[in-house]
């Protein structure tokens, strides 16, 4: 019988992508989409094929998905300012001060503070996460949205 192995690059891709889930799992496993799957500016070319055609995504580029009463806003790329602005996080999305009841950096024990305006939600963090590749946002809400 003939052995495979798998290329030490390879393997280092998904020992990473086993580090992501540990600490962000919970925003993939028994999550559903949210109204909207995410924002940004990246345009993702689609096709076989096509994977080295596509742009390196941004921490502007967010995906969403829920579980009950928890929004989880995935940003595809870790910020290098404290701030971030989640445009579809707002009012007309059903997102209010009112409505949320925390936020939360997935991997990180530093508080947040956030506010939402008409047109989208602030985040601000104490200091930039020591994470790599995307980061999440766990929104726990009074109600599911």
């Amino acid at each position: 019988m003939k052995q495979f192995e798998i290329p030490e690059v390879v393997q280092e891709g998904l020992l990473e992508m086993g580090d992501w889930l540990k600490i962000n799992g919970e925003a993939i496993y028994d999550t559903r989409p949210w109204i909207l799957f995410g924002e940004g500016p990246t345009e993702v070319v689609e096709g076989h094929m096509t994977e080295r055609q596509n742009a390196d995504n941004t921490v502007e580029d967010i995906r969403f998905t829920q579980n009950e009463n928890v929004l989880y806003a995935i940003c595809l790329d870790v910020p290098d300012s404290r701030e971030i602005a989640i445009r579809s996080l707002n009012p007309e999305n059903g997102i209010r001060n009112d409505v949320v009841k925390s936020v939360e950096l997935l991997g990180s024990e530093q508080a947040i503070t956030w506010e939402i305006f008409d047109d989208q939600m602030m985040i601000q963090l104490q200091e930039i996460p020591d994470l790599k590749h995307a980061i999440c946002f766990r929104i726990e809400t009074k109600y599911e949205i």
